[in-house]
């Protein structure tokens, strides 16, 4: 089975200790949020700012027509 992460990876979380193996999950969990939010909220200001038309049906759907 041809995986995107190496097994190693896993060993050595598995191996870590485990302070540092929360720290690791905790952190990631932030990054999994904020960059996605941040996306989406710094995207939605500059569509703003642009002038942008933007309607409900339109941005629910994620489809903008130019």
């Amino acid at each position: 089975m041809l995986s995107p992460v190496p097994s190693c990876s896993w060993q050595s979380a598995i191996a870590a200790q485990p302070q540092s193996t929360f720290k690791g999950y905790v952190i990631g969990g932030l990054c999994w949020f904020a960059i996605p939010f941040t996306m989406a909220t710094s995207l939605g200001l500059a569509a703003r700012a642009l002038d942008l038309p933007i309607t409900i049906p339109g941005a629910g759907a994620a489809c903008m027509e130019p």
